[in-house]
């Protein structure tokens, strides 16, 4: 029971572990930039709460004497309306201030479209983690089953999640996402930054909590194996701008700093990664 217990809530106990005392404060503050949930800031699966979003992730980064922000995005809106949101966030938590953004998942188009479309000047750089650039075939299954009312339409209702209502899933098809690309711009003045990583259940780095979607995205005809993706994004979708990190053992959850039901913690890695992303703002003076 205890060791069950321990896998499960395992997701902040290395936080004391790592720290970035040795590097000098960035000259702009970090804005953590969340994803899809059904809590904002907060992640839950199901009826389980989680706790952070960026599990222990604000607290390492400011320990380089960095100023460290979570926006609260919307959970059910499109990219359009989070972007919306997180402008205001900018324009009035941080008016007139610089500043790095650092998103997860869908928090990286909505970073691009408010940086694009809706002009925001305040943002030297986007780092995106685990971003569907070019979409992800798990949101054309999603559309599919809302359009077709199918079985996994109504199970994901029953335990609470209508997918229906979440307006962003039709947003990240295959095919909307290269309508997206092509209005969608990078900015001169940002630097573009990107995280990559995939996990595999054969390494025991894949979280159970992934096993639906994973195997579904490995069951397609689709040549995606496992490994090769994150669980919910395929690696070759989440390139975008300067690649500075690769990892074969973070899954979608592990890029957050969540390591529940797997096999082995990769704490340590997902540690790395933030370091990694800091140390590449740091060198270029942001």
């Amino acid at each position: 029971g205890l060791s069950l217990f321990a896998i499960f809530f395992a997701h902040g106990a290395f936080a004391r572990e790592f720290t970035l005392k040795e590097h000098a404060p960035l000259r702009n503050p970090i804005i953590l930039v969340h994803g899809a949930t059904i809590k904002g800031s907060r992640l839950q699966v199901g009826p389980i709460d989680l706790g952070e979003y960026f599990g222990g992730i604000a607290p390492f980064l400011e320990t380089s004497g960095t100023r460290v922000k979570v926006v609260e995005l919307t959970s059910d809106g499109t990219i359009e309306e989070r972007a919306a949101v997180l402008k205001h966030f900018l324009d009035t938590d941080l008016k007139g201030q610089e500043v790095n953004l650092v998103a997860h998942s869908l928090g990286g188009l909505d970073s691009r479209w408010a940086i694009s479309v809706l002009q925001t000047r305040q943002v030297r750089s986007l780092t995106t983690i685990g971003t569907p650039h070019r979409g992800t075939p798990l949101a054309d299954w999603a559309v599919n089953q809302v359009e077709g009312k199918g079985f996994w339409y109504w199970l994901f209702r029953i335990f609470g999640y209508d997918m229906n209502s979440r307006r962003f899933l039709r947003e990240l098809t295959v095919h909307s996402m290269a309508r997206f690309n092509q209005m969608v711009g990078d900015s001169s003045m940002v630097r573009y930054f990107s995280v990559v990583s995939g996990a595999s259940f054969g390494e025991g780095n894949m979280s159970y909590l992934l096993w639906f979607p994973a195997r579904w995205l490995e069951g397609q005809d689709l040549r995606i194996k496992d490994g090769e993706h994150d669980g919910l994004v395929p690696k070759e979708s989440q390139r975008w701008g300067t690649q500075i990190f690769y990892s074969k053992n973070l899954d979608h959850l592990g890029q957050m700093n969540h390591h529940e039901l797997r096999a082995v913690s990769q704490a340590e890695e997902a540690y790395k990664m933030y370091s990694a992303i800091y140390s590449q703002l740091e060198r270029d003076g942001l």
